[in-house]
């Protein structure tokens, strides 16, 4: 497999160097070349300058460093003179096309700053700067530079293109809603969870729901995760409690046309403290207690009333026996009257309400229109004679 090219550090300024490159490939070069070999007296020198703007634009060398390089050279203030003067002779020569896109006065001959430069002059100023700069190499956020720098978002900016061209590029500020809710996972901090919960809207539960861990619970759902039935009227005496316990605690009113609702919300960091809560408060005891029982059929797994009425897995089972023409319910025929031991389909009672599973809709009809037939709510047919 074939390497990768690795780019080159740029030591010239971008337009400058857009313009070499350029002039190289459409071959100035090789005509200033040939005008510099036609003056004969001063031959040497201009070889001399082409190479000292080579070096000096594609090295990271120093006036001085070139100019001690070059005896007869006794300033190094003389290099970027020379530099500037071969860079004329290039552009010369150059296509019309290149001198339009390049204008002579837009070719920087003096170097940029090296970062080592710049960094010196950062420690001489404030030394800000080089504190985000150093900030950046070890991996920090946003947050974390402003709280390491004191610095203001606004000094940020103004320092964001300094540092790119020092090839660092501080990282971008994080949206509010990341902000809240990092505040919500890392925050040991009643008030400040708080102040965030105070603050949800519809953005940041949309946001929110596509955590893969949720930072928010509905106090429902807390209740419901201690093993508590919440029923809708009950919901008031789970918020004093958490009221009392000291949590924070927050709203939110989904924007709707018609039915305004409000849920309520805690940060999910402190389910702990609220089961706790729950469980330690005598006003609650009493919701322990699943209000759906098993009415008749075999043992086993007794849904909760939220799942009876929400789910659309169970079905009541008055349809079928309207379907069979039995009343149940008046003249004294009651569900407790109609179905025996030999039932066998679960059959839950909630209040005055009963229940069974869809799933065994035809297990259960078959049953209902045996037992009537028992009971003698439907005449059974006799069996034609031979």
């Amino acid at each position: 497999m074939q390497k990768e090219r690795e780019t080159s550090p740029i030591f010239a300024h971008a337009n400058t160097h857009e313009f070499l490159v350029e002039a190289i490939e459409e071959g100035a070069i090789e005509k200033t070349l040939d005008m510099y070999r036609d003056a004969t007296s001063l031959q040497d020198r201009k070889f001399r300058n082409l190479n000292i703007l080579a070096i000096y634009l594609g090295s990271d060398a120093s006036s001085q460093e070139i100019a001690d390089i070059y005896p007869e050279i006794k300033d190094r203030r003389t290099i970027p003179n020379i530099v500037r003067k071969t860079l004329n002779d290039i552009w010369s020569l150059s296509s019309e096309d290149l001198r339009s896109r390049y204008p002579l006065e837009s070719l920087e001959a003096a170097k940029p700053l090296s970062i080592k430069s710049r960094i010196k002059m950062s420690q001489a100023r404030s030394g800000l700067t080089l504190k985000i700069y150093e900030l950046i190499g070890e991996g920090s956020s946003y947050e974390n530079i402003i709280t390491q720098t004191g610095a203001t978002p606004e000094k940020l900016t103004k320092v964001r293109p300094v540092l790119k061209r020092w090839g660092a590029e501080i990282p971008h500020r994080k949206t509010k809603i990341e902000r809240l809710i990092d505040v919500l996972n890392s925050s040991e901090s009643d008030s400040e969870i708080q102040k965030v919960l105070d603050l949800i809207n519809d953005r940041f539960y949309k946001v929110h729901l596509n955590l893969e861990t949720p930072v928010v619970l509905p106090v429902y759902k807390v209740a419901r995760l201690s093993g508590f039935y919440l029923r809708q009227d009950r919901l008031p005496e789970f918020l004093d409690s958490l009221r009392r316990a000291q949590i924070p605690l927050g709203e939110w009113k989904p924007r709707q046309k018609d039915v305004q609702v409000t849920y309520y919300l805690i940060a999910a960091k402190h389910l702990q403290r609220a089961q706790e809560a729950f469980r330690k408060d005598p006003n609650l005891t009493k919701y322990l207690d699943n209000p759906v029982k098993l009415a008749f059929g075999p043992e086993g797994e007794i849904p909760t009333s939220a799942d009876l009425f929400h789910s659309k897995k169970y079905l009541r089972p008055g349809y079928i026996f309207r379907q069979l023409g039995i009343k149940v319910g008046v003249r004294g025929k009651r569900y407790a009257d109609f179905f025996n031991e030999a039932c066998p389909v679960r059959i839950y009672r909630h209040s005055h309400s009963f229940y069974f599973l869809q799933e065994d809709e035809m297990l259960f009809r078959n049953y209902v229109t045996s037992r009537a037939k028992e009971l003698g709510f439907i005449p059974l047919r006799e069996k034609p004679s031979a």
